[in-house]
């Protein structure tokens, strides 16, 4: 990848970026893509931000985003065509959105510009080994990136072993966190600190967000304290 040594890298980078004045609702992939171009790493890098959020949530119906794919690789290509970016970082769910970013990754790489993906979805593994269709499309997809994101070593593994892809192109990138956003509460007085452990879950009540993973652990905590879970979100497991 060449450029210039004092310019700096210019990366397109494909994820969650709408105006959170229109629609307030956000998930985990806006929080980890206005966390990452807002940090220190901007001082070395210049983001183009290219914005593939579902319009609704949950998800618009296939047919509808199929019919919304070639409008939208439209117009990738032309930002890609007229910004040439020195690499494109890609951010993709499982599913029907892996597969529009892998013609992303594709079209990225015919135009002369090197991928790095990054698969930010559970269920991605699950939906890989139980489907042998979705394998057989999702493998050769999986090599056309120069360099995978792993979330970590687990991931890496994944890829390594059920994908077929080589180790040197697998990076482990554990997920960023930006402390500043939280501040640590006092010290709990004595009548707080012998109350019970309140914990609190918002998000999809699915399993491949680790909610019966939860259940576990609070358990484990319970033997010992006591402990409250309250559940904001509803899902496929939430019954």
């Amino acid at each position: 990848m060449n450029r210039p040594s004092q310019s700096k890298l210019r990366v397109l980078f494909v994820g969650s970026f709408f105006d959170t004045s229109i629609k307030p609702e956000r998930g985990g992939q806006h929080v980890s893509c206005e966390t990452l171009v807002n940090s220190p790493i901007r001082n070395e890098v210049d983001f183009i931000p290219f914005d593939t959020t579902n319009s609704t949530v949950p998800p618009p119906p296939l047919w509808q985003r199929f019919l919304q794919t070639p409008r939208r690789i439209g117009h990738f290509l032309r930002v890609l065509a007229c910004k040439k970016p020195h690499v494109t970082l890609i951010y993709s769910s499982g599913g029907f959105s892996f597969f529009e970013k892998g013609v992303m990754t594709i079209a990225s790489r015919l135009l002369g510009s090197p991928v790095i993906l990054s698969v930010r979805a559970g269920a991605f593994q699950d939906s890989f080994r139980r489907s042998a269709g979705f394998r057989a499309l999702a493998k050769p997809l999986l090599r056309a990136p120069s360099l995978i994101l792993c979330q970590s070593e687990s991931w890496a593994r994944f890829y390594a072993d059920e994908s077929g892809m080589p180790r040197s192109r697998l990076e482990v990138v554990h997920n960023w966190i930006n402390f500043d956003r939280f501040v640590p509460r006092e010290q709990p007085g004595p009548r707080e600190s012998a109350g019970p452990l309140r914990l609190l879950f918002v998000g999809w009540v699915n399993r491949s967000k680790g909610i019966f993973d939860l259940f576990a652990a609070v358990g484990e905590v319970a033997a010992t304290r006591p402990v409250t879970l309250d559940i904001v979100g509803k899902g496929n497991d939430y019954e």
